[in-house]
Protein backbone atom coordinates (compact mmCIF):
# COMPACT_ATOMS: atom_id res chain seq x y z
CA UNK A 1 0.00 0.00 0.00
CA UNK A 2 1.34 3.43 -0.91
CA UNK A 3 0.93 5.97 1.88
CA UNK A 4 1.51 9.57 0.85
CA UNK A 5 -0.60 11.35 3.48
CA UNK A 6 -2.31 10.60 6.76
CA UNK A 7 -5.66 9.84 5.07
CA UNK A 8 -4.01 6.89 3.30
CA UNK A 9 -3.51 5.11 6.63
CA UNK A 10 -7.14 3.96 6.57
CA UNK A 11 -6.18 1.51 3.78
CA UNK A 12 -3.90 -0.43 6.15
CA UNK A 13 -4.94 -3.54 8.07
CA UNK A 14 -3.47 -2.75 11.50
CA UNK A 15 -4.12 -6.30 12.74
CA UNK A 16 -1.17 -7.52 10.65
CA UNK A 17 2.57 -6.76 10.89
CA UNK A 18 3.61 -3.65 8.96
CA UNK A 19 6.92 -2.83 7.29
CA UNK A 20 7.08 0.93 6.60
CA UNK A 21 9.79 2.36 4.39
CA UNK A 22 10.15 5.58 2.51
CA UNK A 23 10.66 6.78 -1.00
CA UNK A 24 14.17 8.23 -0.91
CA UNK A 25 12.91 11.77 -1.49
CA UNK A 26 10.06 11.79 1.03
CA UNK A 27 9.82 14.59 3.58
CA UNK A 28 11.53 13.48 6.79
CA UNK A 29 8.92 15.20 8.96
CA UNK A 30 6.02 13.57 7.12
CA UNK A 31 7.67 10.14 7.19
CA UNK A 32 8.14 10.20 10.96
CA UNK A 33 4.69 11.69 11.53
CA UNK A 34 3.14 8.80 9.60
CA UNK A 35 5.28 6.27 11.49
CA UNK A 36 4.08 7.71 14.82
CA UNK A 37 0.45 7.60 13.68
CA UNK A 38 0.89 3.94 12.70
CA UNK A 39 2.27 3.17 16.17
CA UNK A 40 -0.80 4.82 17.71
CA UNK A 41 -3.15 2.77 15.52
CA UNK A 42 -1.49 -0.58 16.24
CA UNK A 43 -2.45 -2.62 19.28
CA UNK A 44 1.20 -3.67 19.61
CA UNK A 45 3.81 -1.27 18.24
CA UNK A 46 6.27 -4.18 17.90
CA UNK A 47 4.23 -5.15 14.81
CA UNK A 48 5.67 -2.08 13.07
CA UNK A 49 9.10 -2.09 11.45
CA UNK A 50 10.27 1.31 10.22
CA UNK A 51 13.11 1.68 7.72
CA UNK A 52 14.13 5.28 7.04
CA UNK A 53 15.54 5.19 3.50
CA UNK A 54 15.24 8.94 2.93
CA UNK A 55 18.07 10.51 0.94
CA UNK A 56 19.76 12.98 3.28
CA UNK A 57 21.20 14.91 0.35
CA UNK A 58 17.62 16.04 -0.36
CA UNK A 59 16.31 16.27 3.20
CA UNK A 60 19.34 18.23 4.41
CA UNK A 61 18.55 20.95 1.86
CA UNK A 62 14.96 21.48 3.04
CA UNK A 63 15.69 24.00 5.82
CA UNK A 64 18.17 25.97 3.72
CA UNK A 65 15.79 26.10 0.75
CA UNK A 66 12.89 27.18 2.94
CA UNK A 67 14.98 30.04 4.34
CA UNK A 68 16.24 30.89 0.84
CA UNK A 69 12.69 31.11 -0.54
CA UNK A 70 11.62 33.63 2.12
CA UNK A 71 14.38 36.06 1.10
CA UNK A 72 12.92 36.82 -2.35
CA UNK A 73 9.71 38.21 -3.82
CA UNK A 74 9.73 35.46 -6.46
CA UNK A 75 11.54 32.12 -6.58
CA UNK A 76 12.17 30.23 -9.81
CA UNK A 77 12.79 26.54 -9.15
CA UNK A 78 14.51 24.81 -12.05
CA UNK A 79 14.17 21.04 -12.46
CA UNK A 80 12.63 18.34 -14.58
CA UNK A 81 8.90 17.89 -14.04
CA UNK A 82 9.42 14.18 -13.32
CA UNK A 83 12.26 14.66 -10.82
CA UNK A 84 11.10 13.22 -7.50
CA UNK A 85 13.68 15.17 -5.48
CA UNK A 86 12.74 18.24 -7.50
CA UNK A 87 9.08 17.84 -6.54
CA UNK A 88 9.94 17.57 -2.85
CA UNK A 89 12.30 20.55 -2.89
CA UNK A 90 9.96 22.66 -5.02
CA UNK A 91 7.17 22.02 -2.51
CA UNK A 92 9.49 23.13 0.32
CA UNK A 93 10.12 26.40 -1.52
CA UNK A 94 6.45 26.81 -2.42
CA UNK A 95 5.41 26.34 1.22
CA UNK A 96 7.78 29.16 2.19
CA UNK A 97 6.91 31.45 -0.74
CA UNK A 98 3.66 31.20 -2.70
CA UNK A 99 5.32 33.02 -5.60
CA UNK A 100 7.55 30.05 -6.35
CA UNK A 101 7.37 28.66 -9.88
CA UNK A 102 8.72 25.38 -11.26
CA UNK A 103 10.25 25.43 -14.74
CA UNK A 104 12.40 23.06 -16.79
CA UNK A 105 13.91 25.75 -19.00
CA UNK A 106 13.95 29.51 -19.45
CA UNK A 107 11.34 29.49 -22.25
CA UNK A 108 8.68 28.70 -19.61
CA UNK A 109 9.18 32.01 -17.75
CA UNK A 110 6.07 34.21 -17.69
CA UNK A 111 6.10 37.99 -17.40
CA UNK A 112 3.20 38.16 -14.92
CA UNK A 113 5.23 36.21 -12.35
CA UNK A 114 7.50 39.23 -11.99
CA UNK A 115 4.81 41.94 -11.56
CA UNK A 116 5.77 44.13 -8.60
CA UNK A 117 8.84 42.02 -8.01
CA UNK A 118 12.03 43.54 -6.61
CA UNK A 119 14.01 40.35 -6.04
CA UNK A 120 14.21 36.90 -7.63
CA UNK A 121 15.84 33.77 -6.24
CA UNK A 122 16.80 30.92 -8.55
CA UNK A 123 17.43 27.41 -7.28
CA UNK A 124 16.94 23.84 -8.37
CA UNK A 125 16.94 20.14 -7.62
CA UNK A 126 20.08 18.27 -6.61
CA UNK A 127 20.71 17.30 -10.23
CA UNK A 128 19.89 20.66 -11.86
CA UNK A 129 23.04 21.85 -13.65
CA UNK A 130 24.44 25.25 -12.67
CA UNK A 131 24.65 26.26 -16.35
CA UNK A 132 20.88 25.85 -16.69
CA UNK A 133 20.18 28.05 -13.67
CA UNK A 134 22.59 30.61 -15.14
CA UNK A 135 20.63 30.58 -18.42
CA UNK A 136 17.42 31.18 -16.46
CA UNK A 137 19.08 34.10 -14.65
CA UNK A 138 20.21 35.65 -17.93
CA UNK A 139 16.74 35.26 -19.44
CA UNK A 140 15.13 36.96 -16.43
CA UNK A 141 17.63 39.83 -16.59
CA UNK A 142 17.12 40.31 -20.33
CA UNK A 143 13.35 39.90 -20.49
CA UNK A 144 11.94 41.13 -17.20
CA UNK A 145 14.30 43.53 -15.42
CA UNK A 146 13.80 47.26 -15.79
CA UNK A 147 16.80 48.85 -17.47
CA UNK A 148 16.08 52.35 -16.16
Amino acid sequence: IVVEREEDLQQIDFSRPIFFLSQTTQSVALFWHLAERMKELLSDERMLTVDDTICRRVSNREKALSEFATRFDVVIFVCGKKSSNGKVLFNVCRAANERCYNIEEESELRAEWFDGCRSVGICGATSTPAWLMQRVREAIEQRFCNKE
